[in-house]
């Protein structure tokens, strides 16, 4: 059965004894492939000796039951498995391994999968649907082994999945899907994960963990977690649950994406967010955002901080930015028509797109930066009056025709390495820069 996407994936996956197997949605299969199960499933689960003869026999009966039923056998050493748009997929028991008397009630998932690490399954709706009943809530769906799980799309189920035997799991991914979570909090509190991405998922964090909460020791809690990256797309809503500062008391990274409600964060909102530990924070399609967070500025490990808007709602960064802070990038945001001055003296990268209100930079930028990259901002007219940086090692601009001209060769960095004017739309600065070609060492003009 042919049902991996790419040729060179497949060689790959048979070199490795099919350690790698990716399934695209095949739709002469449409109405064949319903469940999935592994080889040699019933001879692992059945305990006490066998002759290689039974095993043999118990293959083949398995084999043909699978036929039977639609399943597509997986290889039992798998390492990583992504599964793709199969709309009538349902992770199946093992129709020869269900057997109360003997602990073995059939509703493994793929649990037969024990080498499994990395999981991404996406477009299957029926995925989880035989977990709808109260009486499944104690079977857990997928493998202990795994490490990295992403499922996108509705997986068929209302009810909580559970998921606290996932011990080893690092990186958690779930977008778009109905998936309601038994056993995330585990995960948080002594477990390995370190990222956490979420994106239109309202009833990931609604649970009966919840009441969990108030009996936990926080601080002592939190220390479990690393570094997490939590995509935010409900800002008010997410800050209203229990389980808010749990997550972001020790967090490195964070996003808030999507939510296109927000106008601004109150002081409630603010509190649980922004934890000092904060390295990096990012607004990505904010677009009815106004003000950034009033405690910005007193992240005093924030290194980037990167705005992604294409709205004019944004009308200014705050007067004051961390003084930790080492690159920032604004994308989109119509509505500013100019950037604090003075920009932090720890700045290392300044990038500036589609910006279409920015007229002027500073006059004088900090003398730490080495990268300045200016993009599709059309009305700003020229670089900063006191010329460019001391450390700076490299300049991009592109589509800013206003901006005809650079500083004269004596005036500029004696640490320039790279300038690149090729798309900035000033034929002027062109020809201007083809005169660098030798002086500095990568001219794109």
């Amino acid at each position: 059965m042919a049902t991996d996407g790419d040729s060179r994936q497949h060689k790959r996956s048979k070199g490795r004894c099919c350690n790698f197997l990716f399934l695209l949605f095949d739709q002469k299969k449409k109405k064949k492939i319903t469940g999935l199960g592994v080889m040699g499933q019933h001879a692992t689960a059945t305990a006490g000796p066998s002759s290689s003869a039974n095993n043999m026999q118990d293959t083949r009966l398995y084999k043909e039951i699978a036929a039977s039923e639609g399943l597509l056998l997986l290889p039992a050493q798998l390492k990583e498995l992504g599964i793709f748009d199969y709309p009538e997929l349902s992770l199946h028991s093992n129709p020869l391994d269900d057997n109360e008397e003997e602990g073995r009630t059939g509703r493994g998932g793929l649990q037969g999968l024990s080498s499994l690490r990395r999981l991404e399954i996406s477009g299957c709706p029926k995925l989880l649907a035989s977990y709808s009943s109260s009486s499944s809530s104690c079977y857990f769906p997928f493998p202990n082994s795994l490490e990295y799980l992403c499922l996108e799309g509705k997986v068929g189920t209302e009810a909580l999945v559970p998921l606290s035997n996932l011990s080893s799991l690092a990186t958690l991914i779930l977008l778009d899907c109905d998936l309601r979570c038994e056993g995330l909090l585990s995960l948080i509190t002594q477990g390995h994960l370190t990222q956490l991405c979420c994106l239109s998922l309202p009833n990931v964090f609604v649970g009966s963990e919840s009441s969990q909460l108030h009996d936990l020791d926080l601080p002592s809690r939190s220390s479990k977690l690393k570094e997490l990256s939590l995509h935010i797309d409900d800002v008010d809503g997410f800050t209203a649950t229990p389980i808010c500062s749990l997550l972001c008391s020790s967090l490195t990274k964070l996003e808030f994406y999507g939510d296109r409600q927000v106008e601004c964060f109150t002081e409630e909102q603010e509190t649980p967010l922004l934890a000092n530990s904060l390295e990096e924070i990012r607004f990505v399609g904010c677009d009815s955002l106004q003000y950034l967070p009033a405690r910005l500025h007193t992240l005093h490990n924030l290194k980037t901080l990167h705005l992604d808007f294409y709205s004019s709602q944004l009308r200014s960064l705050p007067d004051v930015l961390p003084s930790s802070l080492q690159k920032l990038s604004i994308q989109g945001c119509h509505g500013i028509l100019s950037l604090p001055d003075p920009l932090p003296s720890s700045l290392q990268e300044l990038c500036i797109k589609n910006c279409s209100g920015i007229r002027p930079l500073p006059d004088r930028l900090p003398s730490s930066l080495q990268e300045l990259v200016i993009k599709d901002c059309e009305k700003m007219q020229s670089l900063p009056k006191d010329g460019l940086p001391s450390s700076l090692q490299k300049l991009e601009i592109s589509s800013c025709p206003a901006i005809r001209s650079l500083p004269k060769v004596d005036d500029l960095p004696s640490s320039l390495r790279e300038i690149d004017v090729i798309l900035s739309g000033s034929e002027e600065l062109i020809r201007q820069c083809r005169n660098l070609i030798g002086i500095i060492p990568i001219v794109k003009a």
